[in-house]
């Protein structure tokens, strides 16, 4: 697990157990109460306060020098996160809910993705192994039927547990199966904001920092929330309006979605591309969402006019990114160039270095560090080296913040479109396919 992974089940945990005193709460963590390291964090190296940064530039991995180790520090945990024992686990736990029960299921992790079948898209667990959407769902099939379960799913590739609403995670049917839904950080697609390392806070861009915000009605720094999340003021914020409140909020890489907004794409009709939505469109909650995360962003002058001006707007944004990720490429090519010609020739002088694993590397570096680390230093090379490697740093962040406000952009886009949607499914749908939308919007409309 990384730092950040940590933090958000004991930030989850804190919000749960303020907010639902009365929950009866299970974790499952890594190898569960083990001894020894299950958890990397990161530790910001300079040449100042790490001896082996120039060794590690250009013999290692200058990342993983900087990475530490330690054994996490959640309490109460029940088991460790090996699939088939939390399986087990799990198969107890919703086999012994009833009706009288509701149900939620959190995981903060990992995940993977499976381009031939989103189905196989799945958690990835201890000890390399996985849980997929179809053993998700077969899971959730232990319970009663009546029982309301909710999921929030914040990983990598998330978006394809929405599949679990479905008979045996069917992905070419509405029918849904139990009174299921959840909230995925992501599409089937696309990876997650990603889990850092970071012991840094208020660096958190995820979804748990977002939708927990929301729910606990202060931030995780405890500062003033960034609007109201309670968007009908009955005084309760749902797992749908902490949703909502993620959406307008998070200036993140995260295109995040419900359940009931997968189901609205899944219905879509093709001749509803032919047909103009109602003025009320202009009115449903998606629309309302959109303008709100176009007036925080800025985006005013660009996305509320002429579609074609949006358009524009997009494709100079993903322009900007695709010249970051060329610059990316051209400054890795300059590292491995450089280092290369570093490596060379500090190996005439130390050729312990061909064997690193060996007695003779350990008495060598013990015994002459500092020599080591002056004749890397001092290679003719070795400024540019660094240079490039700051280069590359600055260049990460601006690649990550065009990613960021593209993908504000792509959420106007899409919230825009569910608007559309929600308007001909009231207009156009079977009763059958209505009633499964509402089922879902009132399963997610809920409080913890």
């Amino acid at each position: 697990s990384q730092a950040q992974i940590e933090l958000n089940v004991k930030w989850a945990l804190e919000v749960i157990q303020r907010k639902a005193p009365d929950s009866i709460i299970k974790v499952f963590y890594t190898d569960g109460d083990e001894p020894g390291p299950d958890v990397v964090a990161y530790e910001n190296k300079t040449a100042e306060n790490s001896p082996m940064l120039p060794i590690a530039r250009v013999f290692g991995d200058a990342e993983a020098n900087t990475e530490v180790y330690y054994n996490h520090s959640i309490p109460g945990v029940q088991g460790s996160t090996r699939a088939e024992s939390l399986k087990q686990s799990l198969a107890r736990d919703f086999s012994g809910l009833t009706s009288a029960d509701t149900g939620l299921i959190i995981y903060n992790g990992h995940g993977s993705s499976d381009d031939a079948d989103p189905g196989r898209n799945a958690l990835r667990l201890w000890n390399k192994t996985s849980l997929d959407v179809y053993d998700f769902e077969k899971l959730l099939s232990r319970s009663d039927p009546q029982t309301p379960i909710r999921f929030i799913m914040t990983q990598c590739y998330s978006g394809a547990f929405s599949r679990a609403i479905h008979p045996d995670a069917a992905g070419d049917t509405l029918e849904l199966e139990g009174n299921r839904c959840g909230f995925m950080a992501e599409s089937a697609l696309r990876e997650a904001e990603g889990c850092s390392g970071s012991l840094r806070i208020g660096e958190y861009r995820d979804y748990t920092t977002y939708f927990f915000a929301a729910l606990n009605g202060k931030t995780r720094l405890n500062e003033k929330l960034y609007s109201d999340p309670d968007r009908n003021d009955d005084g309760k914020v749902t797992l749908r309006e902490a949703h909502f409140y993620t959406l307008a909020n998070a200036f993140s890489t995260d295109l995040s979605r419900s359940t009931s907004e997968e189901y609205l794409d899944s219905w879509q009709p093709w001749y509803t591309r032919w047909i103009s939505p109602n003025r009320s469109a202009e009115n449903s909650v998606f629309s309302k969402l959109a303008r709100e995360l176009m007036a925080k962003n800025g985006m005013n002058h660009v996305l509320g006019g002429d579609m074609r001006n949006a358009i524009g707007y997009r494709k100079e944004l993903q322009n900007e990114y695709a010249m970051a990720e060329q610059e990316e490429e051209r400054l890795q090519d300059g590292i491995n160039g450089v280092r290369e010609v570093i490596r060379k020739d500090v190996l005439m002088r130390y050729p312990e270095f061909h064997s690193m694993a060996t007695d003779a590397y350990v008495d060598m570096i013990t015994a002459r560090l500092p020599e080591v680390r002056g004749a890397i230093m001092n290679h003719a090379r070795y400024r540019e080296l660094d240079g490039l490697y700051k280069e590359e740093a600055e260049n990460a962040t601006r690649l990550l913040d065009r990613e960021r406000r593209l993908t504000q952009v792509e959420k106007v886009f899409r919230l825009r479109q569910l608007a559309k949607i929600e308007d001909y499914l009231a207009r156009f749908a079977s009763h059958t396919d209505s009633k499964g939308y509402d089922q879902l919007v009132r399963c997610e409309d809920t409080t913890l």
